[in-house]
């Protein structure tokens, strides 16, 4: 992920995400979360967006331009009853 075996490979990432104007970005293979939040920055203050957990081992991420309301109990991250 993240073009790391091309010249500047994140900004060319970040250019095409911007050509195509996507509401939603799915992005697999993301190695560290802050390499992610690098491409956010990048892609500008608009955009946000979130890793798998690390106890997941699956890499991936989602990136949007819209407000992410987060119910990690539903999805399984957080046992009903205790905190993050």
């Amino acid at each position: 992920m993240f073009g790391e075996m091309v010249n500047d490979g994140l900004n060319k990432i970040a250019k095409h995400i911007k050509l195509v104007e996507p509401d939603i970005v799915a992005l697999q293979e993301v190695l560290t979360h802050e390499k992610f939040e690098k491409l956010l920055e990048i892609l500008g203050p608009q955009w946000s967006g979130t890793t798998s957990p690390s106890t997941t081992n699956s890499n991936v991420a989602i990136a949007t331009i819209h407000k992410v309301s987060y119910n990690l109990q539903k999805c399984g991250f957080l046992q009903k009853g205790k905190k993050s």
